[in-house]
């Protein structure tokens, strides 16, 4: 990994690829992330009756992950990627890294996304992320 500071959160998306490789979406200035407890609601496909059943999810750990940031980059590419997503309602693998805590990779939609530039080229973003499931993947900061 570059070095970074390590009071900045950092947001990376993936490609979607076999061998999935994430890259910075921006430097994030601002973000509230919320991590809670709270069962995710799911439905199945395979309903015998039809019903379309609302289930919990009862797994242990973080449950569900919601995203506000704003930021800035230099380049629109790995922005115009996430607006991309939000057109399409495509769930995504995100690396959301928490400086002196660790990685979360989740599956996530864009609920909402602004971004303004670029100016002296450099382009600024506002992004919702929302979790799909809970994290995949936790990796511990050492």
């Amino acid at each position: 990994m570059a070095a970074r500071r390590g009071s900045e959160l950092i947001i990376r998306r993936g490609d979607g690829q076999p061998s999935e490789t994430f890259t910075a979406i921006g430097a994030v200035q601002s973000s509230t992330l919320d991590i809670n407890g709270n069962p995710i609601e799911v439905t199945t496909g395979d309903d015998v009756d039809g019903n379309n059943e609302i289930w919990q999810t009862f797994i242990t750990g973080p449950k569900n992950f919601s995203l506000q940031a704003r930021g800035i980059a230099k380049s629109t590419q790995p922005l115009q990627n996430v607006y991309d997503d939000f057109a399409t309602g495509a769930l995504t693998n995100y690396e959301i890294v928490i400086p002196q805590l660790g990685t979360f990779t989740i599956s996530m939609i864009v609920g909402a996304m602004s971004f303004e530039g670029p100016y002296d080229g450099v382009a600024s973003f506002d992004v919702t992320l929302q979790a799909a499931a809970a994290p995949t993947t936790f990796v511990a900061e050492v």
